[in-house]
């Protein structure tokens, strides 16, 4: 889909979406580790912020059920 419209669909996931990022980073470079090697302290400090967010919320959605 990025590839089919670059300048619109492209640059809104690029910019939105990190983990989409992450991924297209480590299929271009054939290096697959999560957070990828080019982010800084502040990117893996949010990286693992967000992650473990997304983790209570599962936690709380399956205590909920």
């Amino acid at each position: 889909m990025c590839a089919a419209s670059p300048d619109n669909l492209g640059t809104v996931l690029w910019k939105d979406h990190p983990t989409l990022r992450s991924l297209i980073k480590m299929v271009t470079s054939l290096r697959y580790r999560f957070p990828t090697v080019d982010c800084d302290e502040r990117m893996r400090d949010e990286t693992k912020n967000a992650e473990q967010s997304a983790r209570g919320e599962v936690s709380a959605a399956k205590f909920f059920w």
